[in-house]
């Protein structure tokens, strides 16, 4: 038995703060606003922990919010420069994308798409793309038949 760590598990967050604070270290272009500048640093810093395993999903993903509320609220406040703009707001900003219809859309999907695998839909679908496409050459109504491959493959 194994009990060894991969070095992304060891030392996944640790390389992602560092990835962070570089990135943070960087002078803010011109044409971009702080907000921006720190969010591409949580970003770096998001996507190297989820590339190592250096923590759990949950984990990330309570770290990754901490990071948004507290880089973007002590930046300035768009509004008035001279302020910050404060965590409360912060976490509005952050968070707000969470109540659009794309995310309800993709959530959707995802629900549906684990209903299917559960109940055993996922492999039913793809035997009958997959019988679908060995007589394609045989049906008369091959625009019919490609038309729900393609609708079957792009909902998994």
């Amino acid at each position: 038995m194994d009990t060894s760590e991969g070095f992304g598990k060891k030392y996944g967050l640790l390389l992602s703060l560092i990835g962070m604070a570089l990135v943070f270290l960087l002078p803010t272009p011109a044409d971009l606003p702080t907000e921006g500048h720190r969010l591409i640093a949580i970003l770096v810093f998001a996507v190297i922990i989820w590339m190592t395993e250096g923590v759990s999903y949950p984990v990330s993903a309570f770290v990754i919010v901490t990071f948004m509320s507290f880089g973007l609220g002590l930046s300035p406040n768009p509004a008035k420069p001279e302020a910050i703009l404060g965590t409360a707001n912060a976490l509005k900003m952050g968070l707000a994308g969470f109540s659009t219809t794309a995310w309800a859309l993709v959530a959707g999907a995802m629900f549906l798409s684990a209903g299917m695998m559960m109940t055993g839909l996922d492999r039913l679908a793809n035997a009958y793309c997959l019988q679908a496409r060995t007589t394609i050459e045989s049906t008369a109504s091959s625009r019919t038949v490609w038309s729900s491959v393609l609708f079957l493959s792009v909902s998994f």
